[in-house]
């Protein structure tokens, strides 16, 4: 069904933006089991794709929150000293902002430009039709 769906470009972007939240999601959960050069750090393959999609959909949200990551990857990898996991994993947890209620917010815009794509039109084929009558 999905495949179906992805046909669509929008639902496409949607089916994509909701894969690579999951991504995130899971790279964070498996943060506290494996670690990068003595920290956990997140791909930065997905930091990319996450920016991609909000250049694609215009959302300034997820510019913004792909900024907090990369800020978060940074201070990561500046832990030094003993226990450098349990701090590292103890920052990405309090530090993170929540994935779940910005994918939220990020489907949001998505859906919003979609529906403005989508009214514009309308509105200039109504003014259209009403100037030739």
């Amino acid at each position: 069904m999905t495949d179906v769906l992805a046909a669509i470009p929008v639902i496409r972007r949607l089916v994509y933006l909701r894969r690579l939240f999951d991504w995130l999601e899971e790279s964070l959960q498996a943060s506290g089991n494996s670690t990068i050069h003595g920290y956990p750090e997140l791909p930065v393959a997905l930091l990319e794709s996450l920016e991609r999609m909000g250049d694609e959909i215009a959302s300034v949200s997820l510019l913004k929150y792909c900024v907090k990551l990369r800020a978060l990857n940074e201070k990561i990898r500046a832990i030094r000293g003993e226990n450098v996991d349990a701090a590292a994993i103890r920052l990405h947890l309090n530090d993170l902002p929540g994935a779940k209620e910005q994918y939220q917010i990020v489907k949001r815009d998505c859906l919003n430009s979609v529906i403005a794509w989508l009214v514009i039109p309308a509105l200039i084929a109504l003014v259209i039709v009403l100037r030739s009558c």
